[in-house]
């Protein structure tokens, strides 16, 4: 796990290589394997919540800090998804992991988290699902992620039986967002100077109408 040497030589050609019969990748069960498409990297996995990236020439752990936000204590394996260097450029691939009810978002080799993309079922931590005669609770989780070939999209699939398609925002999507958001801020303001305006005939009326007496 500390290892960012590897076992390679010192001379170019293997000489003086260190010999190392096993080596251990993490504090728990390594539950997930993926490779780089290029080969250059393997990306793990495991149960004590860390991610390791790995050089695949030396067997060097690059030492990548993901941070603590990575929750992974399920026993079925959970594969991370890299995206394909022909997107985003070598040595500039994104991790995508399924923590429970999000998906986080790394640059693969600074470890920086990008984005937590969420949806509205995940809000919902349990889903009933019939067994027999009764129910039990199963927890909603994302099972399984790939990645769309030729496209900018990614699919996952969650335990509560659905799939769901992720898209990059784009500068329409921007635009779409703004004016959507300058639509509210009108109206808002709109519906404020009614009621100010309303306010002020409710004090006018207040003061014309009432009914004076003299004594």
């Amino acid at each position: 796990m500390d290892d960012s040497i590897g076992v390679v030589g010192t001379d170019g050609v293997g000489g003086y290589a260190r010999s190392r019969q096993r080596g251990k990748a993490h504090d728990g069960p390594a539950n997930g394997v993926a490779w780089t498409d290029s080969g250059d990297y393997i990306v793990s996995t495991g149960h004590d919540e860390r991610i390791r990236v790995w050089d695949a020439a030396t067997g060097a752990n690059t030492l990548v800090n993901f941070g603590p936000a990575l929750k992974n204590s399920h026993t079925s394996s959970l594969l991370p998804l890299l995206s394909p260097s022909s997107i985003t450029g070598p040595d500039r691939e994104l991790l995508f992991f399924p923590n429970p009810r999000e998906l986080l978002v790394y640059e693969l080799h600074s470890g920086n988290l990008l984005n937590r993309l969420r949806t509205p079922s995940y809000t919902a931590s349990h889903t009933s699902v019939g067994a027999g005669s009764g129910t039990r609770n199963v927890l909603n989780r994302t099972t399984s992620l790939a990645w769309r070939a030729y496209n900018v999209e990614l699919y996952s699939g969650h335990s509560d039986g659905t799939i769901r398609c992720w898209q990059p925002r784009t500068w329409e999507d921007k635009l779409d967002v703004a004016d959507e958001e300058d639509g509210v801020r009108e109206e808002r303001d709109a519906a404020e100077r009614k009621r100010k305006r309303d306010d002020l005939d409710d004090i006018v009326n207040s003061l014309t109408k009432r009914k004076v007496t003299f004594t």
